[in-house]
């Protein structure tokens, strides 16, 4: 068995420490909720239902005469949204539609936080991404069952023929 030099020891004794300081900083960090900017007010209204996992911290408005919520930072125009104000909240999850907002993605994500876009191209796929929203914030029980009682609400409306609808803006 070798014997260890001084500097190895003061490596070693100097390494421990930050390991230590590491994995608590991480902890810490796993178990606060996510702070999500959302460019879709129904992103704002999913993550309600999992207050301890997700904080919204900025959206966009519903419409021009409905305020946000106390607390969450206005982004204004949903296309178009305030870059400024979306740093100063701090998130550490963007969420954007994958077709509205592929124009501005690369700016979304030179703000540093990681960006999701969700594809809401027809109702598996909104809900399939907030499944995966879900997931990505740890999992939350009250939104996974709301995404299954829509699926099964769904399945159980009575449809007699087939029906073409063309949505002018939004579902």
């Amino acid at each position: 068995m070798s014997r260890l030099c001084a500097t190895e020891i003061l490596a070693v004794a100097t390494l421990v420490p930050l390991l230590v300081l590491s994995a608590t900083t991480a902890n810490a960090t796993e178990s606060r909720p996510v702070r999500v900017a959302t460019l879709l007010p129904f992103v704002a209204d999913a993550l309600r239902l999992a207050p301890e996992k997700a904080t919204v911290v900025a959206s966009v408005r519903r419409s021009l005469h409905r305020p946000l919520e106390a607390g969450v930072l206005d982004l204004g125009n949903p296309h178009s949204p305030n870059f400024e104000r979306l740093a100063e909240a701090g998130p550490d999850l963007i969420v954007a539609d994958r077709q509205v907002h592929a124009a501005i993605a690369s700016r979304l994500e030179a703000l540093g936080a990681e960006l999701r876009l969700i594809d809401t191209a027809g109702i598996d796929a909104t809900l399939d991404s907030l499944r995966a929203l879900s997931e990505r914030i740890g999992g939350s029980e009250a939104l996974e069952a709301r995404i299954t009682a829509v699926r099964q609400s769904i399945s159980a409306a009575p449809l007699d023929a087939e029906v073409k609808v063309l949505p002018l803006f939004g579902a």
